[in-house]
């Protein structure tokens, strides 16, 4: 920057929604030397996020019929497909420019809202490339593929040359590419950034988990990308600890038993069981000490760890508890006003 006066400045950095803005106080007494370190947004469950600018973009091949009086449809993925703290065999496609992650009810609203909105509509889990409300004509298409990104198995769904509703001259082409390791990836094509609506300007673009508690929003309501925009969601290499917690003496799962991970430095992630006694959490890459407490059970302890990503190990303890049980077949007590008797019995545990 020429020409700046000495003096005190604060010097601001702004980037796209992937990076947090940076602002430093900057002192000018002659030619000064800055180099800002801009940071990437941290989003819920260690997401972030990264824009490619003029990025091919990403297709579909086969045409993907919607149904119903919604217009969705559901798609097999052909791999376990790892999204907040759950994993997922299985998608549900809408017309709007949203996936979502559980089926949708014949009731749902489909329109945009905001990225989280716990009080909203589509609480199964949403990714949402370009989440508006859309048309389609003889000219426009639903479609899917299958392929790799970076050698990674990976799904494409892709919205094609699709309108506004009622603007049948404000057209768009996007997609969202579900990645194995649970990248997910958003192209933009045809139309684009061509005005504020087609930059995003009244949709929402991002992620959010089952039941709008953690998310990673890219852009609500703003015009956000253009035509080779690539925007890519990931997250640190992780495993995956699953299990079931069982009555040691029925076999019976345990509901809402508190299974705790713990790492060396303190930090704990705390996941309950669910009515049949099974739970499944994400796990970061590390070494880790495993507790399982449950109201009226002995604890149980054991020592993980994670080096691979996708890595997965089970932990099911068996929970001990005492059990009474009386020997006699009957007992009867015959006892007057004020009166007291009394007798032995053998209970075992």
């Amino acid at each position: 920057i020429d020409d700046v006066p000495q003096g005190e400045f604060t010097l601001t950095v702004q980037g796209d929604s992937c990076l947090t803005p940076l602002t430093e106080a900057v002192r000018v007494d002659g030619d000064e030397v800055v180099d800002p370190v801009v940071a990437r947004t941290p989003f819920d469950d260690d997401y972030t996020c990264s824009l490619t600018a003029d990025a091919p973009f990403r297709a579909g091949t086969e045409p993907l019929e919607l149904s119903g009086s919604l217009g969705t449809a559901e798609v097999a993925l052909p791999f376990e497909f790892p999204f907040f703290q759950q994993r997922y065999s299985a998608v549900h496609v809408t017309g709007e420019g949203v996936i979502s992650l559980a089926p949708i009810g014949d009731d749902e609203w489909l329109g945009p809202r905001a990225i989280p909105f716990a009080q909203g509509y589509l609480l199964g889990g949403v990714i949402a490339p370009f989440w508006d409300m859309f048309e389609f004509d003889a000219a426009s298409a639903m479609t899917t593929a299958t392929g790799e990104v970076d050698g990674v198995p990976s799904l494409t769904v892709e919205w094609r040359n699709v309108h506004f509703v009622f603007e049948p001259e404000n057209r768009i082409t996007f997609s969202a590419t579900l990645v194995s390791n649970g990248d997910v990836i958003f192209s933009y094509g045809d139309g684009a950034g061509a005005d504020f609506r087609r930059s995003g300007d009244y949709a929402s673009i991002g992620l959010e988990g089952p039941g709008a508690t953690a998310s990673a929003a890219y852009s609500v309501q703003q015009p956000a990308v253009r035509a080779g925009s690539e925007v890519r969601f990931t997250r640190p290499p992780s495993g995956w600890l699953t299990g079931t917690v069982t009555d040691s003496n029925d076999g019976a799962g345990i509901a809402a038993a508190t299974v705790t991970i713990g790492a060396a430095d303190g930090v704990k992630q705390t996941v309950p069981t669910s009515p049949d006694g099974s739970y499944l959490v994400r796990v970061p890459l590390g070494s880790y000490t495993v507790d399982v407490t449950a109201a009226r059970y002995t604890a149980s302890t054991m020592e993980i760890a994670f080096d691979d990503a996708a890595e997965e190990h089970e932990y099911s303890p068996r929970l001990d508890t005492g059990i009474a049980t009386v020997t006699s077949d009957s007992l009867e007590l015959a006892v007057g006003p004020d009166g007291r008797r009394s007798a032995t019995v053998t209970v075992e545990n």
